[in-house]
């Protein structure tokens, strides 16, 4: 039995990124290894090989995973311009062409006959749609993927309507595999492989999260427990 359960001011850490990040300054200041566990709804620090003092929670609230919208930051951005486009520099555009006579033009050269109000709402129209498009792209990414990480295993759910589910008990995982870019770590996401021991390959992938390495902490965490 180990006599160090450590909280914070008294209480279990509620947030799990706050009791990894006092994981590491305890264990950077005192040379002993520290691990988070779950305690009363939430998460206490223990000496990394001791034993908890109080019963194991089994069914400790699992941690709710969506993909960051920081990972979609660029399609957002796209979807703005559009509107900025749309709204601002479309008509400036048009109002430069027809000042410039560039419509008569067109129409003795070429016959084209252009209504200005139906071309503006038609173009306008146009970016709108392509900008709602990426906003619902962005959103789909955002709500049609869910990861749990449980006192047990791991689970990725997929879709809205239809869902795919994949679960991996922690006995059955062999390896925890962070992937990052150099745009994906400045902004702060990644994914996440987790390979089995039956497969050569990664049967989950915690696509596009928010702190990717807390996330891979807390696994090999829990496998530690394991």
């Amino acid at each position: 039995m180990h006599n160090t359960l450590l909280l914070d001011n008294g209480v279990p850490y509620i947030n799990i990124e706050a009791a990894l990040l006092a994981c590491q300054y305890l264990s950077s200041e005192t040379g002993k290894q520290y691990q988070t566990t779950p305690y009363q709804g939430g998460y206490a620090l223990v000496i990394s090989g001791d034993e908890q003092v109080n019963e194991k929670e089994p069914d400790a609230p699992a941690l709710y995973i969506r993909p960051s919208y920081r990972s979609q930051i660029t399609t957002l951005l796209s979807a703005l311009v559009l509107m900025i486009i749309a709204f601002v520099f479309v008509e400036d555009l048009l109002v430069m062409a027809k000042i410039n006579n560039l419509f008569y033009w067109l129409y003795n050269h070429f016959g084209w006959r252009l209504n200005w109000n139906m071309l503006l709402m038609s173009i306008q129209g146009l970016l709108l749609l392509i900008s709602a498009y990426f906003v619902l792209k962005a959103l789909l990414v955002k709500y049609m993927q869910r990861y749990f990480i449980g006192p047990k295993g791991i689970e990725a759910r997929l879709g809205i309507i239809s869902i795919a589910e994949t679960r991996i008990e922690y006995i059955h995982i062999r390896g925890v595999i962070l992937k990052q870019s150099i745009i994906e770590r400045l902004l702060g996401y990644g994914s996440i492989e987790v390979a089995t021991s039956g497969t050569d390959g990664s049967e989950i992938k915690f696509m596009n999260i928010a702190n990717p390495s807390a996330i891979q902490t807390i696994l090999k965490t829990r496998l530690k427990t394991m």
